[in-house]
């Protein structure tokens, strides 16, 4: 049976103003991992992904990576919205969400 190699936990990732900077726990643990996703962004040139360290986020991730799971976070923790009444469907892209399906399809089919 085929195992996994890594995992991605995508959060936040459909608003508008998209950006996706490294995630500094995921960084830190699993920089191969980070490093060869990003630079897979930079070939199907998906724009929101930033090439530099974000915020250190606490998210299901760190459990897991915990306990030996390889598994990164893609997220964009800059949303003001975020769990306020505020957070409504007009704030969400389609665009947004594409990039983040282009990534993970061709993820999935190609691999790393």
């Amino acid at each position: 049976p085929m195992g996994y190699k890594f995992g991605i936990l995508i959060d936040m990732i459909g608003d508008k103003d998209l950006e996706i900077p490294k995630e500094a726990y995921s960084n830190r643990m699993l920089p191969a991992i980070v490093k060869a996703v990003w630079k897979r962004a930079a070939k199907l040139k998906l724009r929101s992904f930033r090439n530099r360290i974000g915020p250190d986020v606490i998210d299901d991730h760190r459990p897991l990576i915990e306990i030996g799971i390889p598994i990164i976070n893609i997220i964009d923790f800059d949303y003001d919205p975020w769990h306020t009444s505020g957070d409504t469907p007009d704030k969400c892209s389609p665009e947004s969400l594409r990039q983040i399906g282009v990534l993970l399809v061709d993820l999935v089919y190609n691999g790393l």
